[in-house]
């Protein structure tokens, strides 16, 4: 069940994520980097990516950790006999403060949340290393997988490259499924396939071998259980959006809810089975065909704008980064 896979992800992750990082340096920041650049993308941001402190392309010398990269750029500080990273540039983990949150670093590579620590992530050519400083909530313990290292989530991948990336889709969204295909296999040289819901059984999305898109208007993927349950376990999914009869909720990293409403919206979202999952589920829905098509355009011209998020929503053809702020 997913509901069962979910919580096996939150314990694994809660208990990782205190053994998981390293590091010590401070560099000037040069700037970020594109898809498909040499080197390494390095990326440190707080607030889920609202503020970045550092972006940086880096040089890949041969052996090369997560690590290194860190100490190659920016000051850290390490516990745990060097194998926890307790600050970076000055921002330092903390047990609960006068505010009742604890804050802590968290990173991704290549989309993917790390299931080893800094020291044990070997790193090539290409791969995008993320650093985010952010409070400990329900929904930030299961970040599993986030949308902001898009291409390289299909291109790159975690630790390699997915032989291909399936694409399932609803009838009415079929040609912008074979858009989406289209741009991954002529611009990015992925080995994608596409596949009609209808056709897949649903264990074949629970028991991925591949990165699973899914596409299609939220009032047909809801005929999906595993996906209906997901929606509806939002909090335990790391998801910040919800969809219900009235529309599109959206939510911030406390868990504070705005509904959106009736009107045309899309949706970007990303989930992992607990930490180090290659085989991420994406989806890419909306309120109606309009919202599904807004999303999917973004994605089908090089995902400028989801860059650096951990999910969007699409409201009005405008791009709100996911989580919302608190008070936005």
């Amino acid at each position: 069940m997913a509901g069962t896979k979910i919580k096996w992800g939150l314990l694994l992750l809660a208990f990782v994520m205190l053994l998981s990082a390293c590091g010590s340096g401070t560099k000037e920041d040069s700037g970020g980097s594109g898809p498909g650049d040499p080197g390494v993308r390095l990326l440190i941001t707080r607030d889920y990516g609202e503020e970045v402190i550092v972006d940086r392309l880096l040089p890949v010398e041969a052996g090369w950790r997560v690590y290194d990269a860190l100490l190659s750029a920016v000051d850290v500080g390490t516990a745990y006999g060097g194998g926890f990273i307790s600050a970076i540039e000055g921002l330092e983990s903390t047990g609960a403060g006068p505010d009742g949150k604890r804050w802590d670093w968290f990173y991704h590579i290549n989309g993917i949340a790390a299931d080893v620590g800094a020291m044990d992530y070997e790193l090539s050519d290409g791969d995008f290393i993320w650093w985010d400083y952010h409070p400990w909530s329900l929904k930030s313990q299961v970040n599993g997988a986030v949308t902001g290292m898009y291409p390289e989530v299909f291109t790159r991948g975690y630790r390699e490259p997915p032989e291909q990336v399936l694409i399932v889709h609803t009838t009415d969204t079929d040609s912008l499924a074979r858009d989406l295909e289209k741009y991954l296999q002529e611009d990015q040289g992925i080995r994608a396939e596409t596949s009609f819901l209808h056709e897949l059984d649903e264990d074949l999305i629970l028991a991925r071998e591949s990165p699973v898109l899914v596409l299609g208007e939220w009032h047909h993927l809801a005929q999906v259980s595993m996906l209906r349950r997901l929606n509806e376990d939002h909090d335990r999914s790391g998801a910040y959006v919800f969809y219900d009869e009235e529309g599109l909720w959206l939510f911030d990293y406390e868990g504070r809810g705005l509904s959106l409403g009736k009107g045309s919206h899309g949706s970007i979202t990303a989930y992992g089975e607990g930490l180090g999952d290659s085989n991420p589920l994406w989806l890419i829905t909306g309120t109606d065909h309009q919202g599904v098509a807004s999303a999917v355009a973004r994605l089908a011209a090089g995902g400028g704008s989801i860059r650096d998020t951990y999910g969007v929503a699409l409201v009005a053809d405008e791009v709100y980064r996911l989580p919302l702020q608190p008070g936005e």
